[in-house]
């Protein structure tokens, strides 16, 4: 099974992946980097999945019916987590998606075929989802998004390769520890027997199996023989945990190749809030921006983003749990400069609008003042 086979069936939740007991070196490895990046797409799928798709109108966010469609129900058989958690997984994991429109629904492409072209933008065909063919779209009527993954994946496969190898060589040390093992004396007396060979192999090949295999069995041994047990190891339990420290580390690594602080992935406490600021900062808000630019340009011509202050955002802001209680002081300089409205504030903080007319009004307190009519030139 290939690693492309183990990344498109990781997408398919109706899908079971099947995994051979026995498999070479090159299974191994796109196992263990599938692993590796399943573990770390999906924790920033889902980030980007729960954030507000933000519709502008005027320069002020505005809940119109792209707005709807954007976070309610994209289409009729995905919500909106659905829906997002897919279009990042496969992006991330494939380098491109596509969406389409089709009768005031959003479709994510399984499958398509594109021409692309220097002066005429790119055509996509055949563009499959569940065996629905919805036929061609250009790049003005499709979104379609294309991210360099081959540096990352180069980054995790160079990093991932030495990994399969010592896994490997931990899962046999954990089975090899683990294992049942003895000597066996035999005696010249019963080699010279007419019947050795054929004893010998009923003793080697149906009866210690069937010792070993069973909890509670006997062993028959022929005249002369003696089976002497070899203690086993007591180091299992320390090659377990050295197997399974190689995987965690083989996803802390492509955490760090995709711009995810490892501490989020282990799911360490301390330090936790700078974590997060560094994952925003090198992996969360590049990609947001960047699906937000594409989406703004598929969904609006330029007189509208340029007069109309049309455009979409993907909110990032809303990531962080907030406390309101820890940031009362905050919360109230804000509104006290100006910065924000109380409505503004609330829909930050994750509360709703109130809607009224003295909620929407910026106040400021008679502190502030311009520098002349302070006296600030006299002053200099």
């Amino acid at each position: 099974m290939g690693i492309k086979t183990f990344f498109r069936n990781f997408l398919d939740e109706k899908k079971t992946i099947e995994v051979n007991v026995g498999f070479d070196s090159e299974q191994q490895s796109a196992m263990i980097e599938a692993f590796a990046l399943k573990t770390v797409i999906s924790f920033i799928a889902q980030l980007l999945a729960s954030c507000e798709y933000r519709t502008y109108i005027g320069g002020k966010p505005e809940k119109s019916y792209l707005w709807y469609k954007l976070n309610v129900l994209p289409n009729r058989n995905q919500t909106k987590s659905e829906f997002w958690r897919e279009f990042w997984e496969r992006l991330l994991l494939f380098g491109e998606v596509l969406i389409v429109p089709w009768n005031d629904d959003l479709f994510i492409a399984e499958n398509f075929t594109k021409d692309e072209y220097v002066v005429f933008g790119t055509t996509f065909r055949h563009v499959i989802r569940n065996d629905f063919d919805f036929g061609s779209y250009n790049t003005k009527d499709a979104f379609y998004i294309k991210r360099e993954t081959c540096k990352d994946r180069a980054v995790v496969t160079g990093v991932l390769a030495g990994y399969s190898e010592l896994v490997r060589s931990a899962a046999a040390g954990v089975l090899n520890e683990g294992a049942s093992k003895g000597t066996l004396e035999v005696p010249a007396m019963a080699q010279n027997d007419k019947n050795f060979e054929q004893n010998f192999k009923a003793l080697m090949e149906d009866y210690f199996r069937d010792f070993f295999k069973n909890k509670n069995a006997v062993l028959p041994l022929f005249s002369g023989m003696k089976y002497n047990p070899v203690t086993a190891s007591q180091k299992s339990t320390s090659r377990a945990s050295e197997y399974k420290a190689l995987f965690d580390d083989a996803v802390k690594r492509a955490a760090q190749a995709y711009g995810v602080s490892p501490a989020l992935i282990s799911g360490d406490i301390a330090g936790i809030e700078e974590a997060m600021k560094l994952t925003y900062t090198a992996c969360i808000d590049p990609l947001a921006k960047a699906a937000g630019d594409m989406l703004t340009a598929r969904n609006y011509a330029p007189e509208q983003i340029i007069d109309e202050q049309k455009y979409i955002k993907i909110d990032t802001a809303g990531l962080e749990h907030i406390n309101v209680f820890a940031l009362a002081a905050n919360i109230d300089k804000l509104i006290s400069d100006g910065m924000y409205s109380i409505d503004e504030l609330r829909l930050k903080l994750g509360d709703h609008a109130l809607g009224e007319e003295w909620s929407q009004k910026h106040y400021i307190t008679k502190n502030y003042e311009e520098i002349e009519a302070a006296g600030g030139e006299e002053n200099a």
